[in-house]
């Protein structure tokens, strides 16, 4: 387990679904999409459920007002305690709803894929999707609990895999040169595969926690986080991609940025792409204009600027405030 008291989150580990259910809270309200339910109702069939519909497409307000028609039909109070079963759709949803329906009430994750468990679920904040622009409506609210089993990895798909993937890349690349070195050694030897175990995930947890202890409402470092993602979102949600591979392409364009804008060695880039290269093997036809602008709307956009993370150097990463109708030139000169 580990445990961060400040902000009332437990991360509990377990050797598989059965065990998780004994830790359970009574009587809680599981909130899952169908595919999820199809995979996992065995074990949660005598749960309280919403069921919602399952993709990115379905993380917005109609799907809310489903939750809490729902949430009304089954009496749900102040005192009950909201599951997200599912993956980052899922526990985005449910933090959002937990946040605001009746002022609050307490919510935990179940994170049911590697993206998930390694990121979505982790740090407290959720969000819905507005007018084609990702994550623009949210709260930040840490779950009580957030329980983990690499059992429910059994079933996802490469593609799936390939997304927690992605994020595993990013976390090492800002934070800790020797993770990166183990990733890449494993990626480049095609066993990538044997990353998924719960070392690998407790490692990307604790890194991606000693940013958001240290910023929980994400004025200041916390933003480095965000590494590849000013560029992620908008393909994510433009192409109808997945989000891992939104954020390698992401990254590859933080790459390019860097060497012109903070001297990263090529030779360190080159690096980190060809590690890409081994998750995602294809390029993108990237339409740059309708790109930039949506990173107009970008989280991170204050008046005429955007705080765009960069990196110097392998867990070097660093915030740096630019223009935006400079970026924008610059972005489009890139090759």
């Amino acid at each position: 387990m580990i445990e961060y008291k400040k902000l009332g989150t437990k991360i509990l580990f377990f050797d598989n679904i059965s065990e998780i259910l004994k830790t359970l809270p009574q009587n809680p309200i599981l909130i899952c999409d169908s595919n999820v339910l199809n995979l996992y109702n065995i074990y949660f069939q005598n749960f309280k459920k919403i069921i919602i519909k399952p993709g990115e497409n379905h993380k917005n307000f109609n799907t809310l007002q489903q939750i809490f028609e729902d949430l009304l039909k089954l009496n749900a109070d102040r005192n009950s305690h909201l599951i997200a079963l599912g993956g980052g759709v899922t526990t985005d949803l449910t933090g959002f709803t937990a946040a605001i329906y009746k002022r609050g009430v307490i919510h935990s994750f179940i994170p049911t894929t590697f993206l998930a468990q390694i990121d979505a679920s982790i740090g407290g904040k959720n969000a819905i999707n507005f007018k084609q622009t990702k994550n623009v409506i949210g709260t930040f609210k840490h779950p009580e609990n957030i329980y983990i089993s690499t059992e429910f990895l059994k079933t996802l798909k490469n593609k799936e895999i390939k997304n927690g993937i992605a994020e595993l890349i990013k976390i090492a690349i800002i934070a800790d040169h020797k993770f990166f070195e183990k990733i890449y050694t494993k990626i480049n030897s095609d066993n990538f595969n044997n990353l998924i175990n719960l070392n690998t995930i407790k490692k990307a947890i604790k890194l991606k926690m000693s940013f958001v202890t240290k910023d929980y409402y994400e004025s200041n470092i916390r933003k480095i986080l965000n590494f590849g993602h000013t560029f992620a979102h908008p393909i994510e949600l433009l192409y109808k991609v997945s989000h891992g591979l939104a954020v390698l392409e992401g990254i590859k364009i933080a790459l390019r940025l860097s060497e012109k804008l903070c001297h990263l060695q090529n030779k360190i880039a080159e690096k980190i792409n060809y590690t890409i290269s081994k998750i995602d093997p294809y390029n993108l036809n990237i339409n740059k204009q309708l790109i930039f602008e949506k990173i107009y709307n970008d989280k991170k956009t204050f008046g005429e600027n955007i705080d765009l993370i960069l990196l110097k150097n392998i867990a070097q990463p660093i915030i740096y405030k630019i223009k935006l109708n400079k970026l924008e030139k610059i972005y489009y000169d890139l090759p």
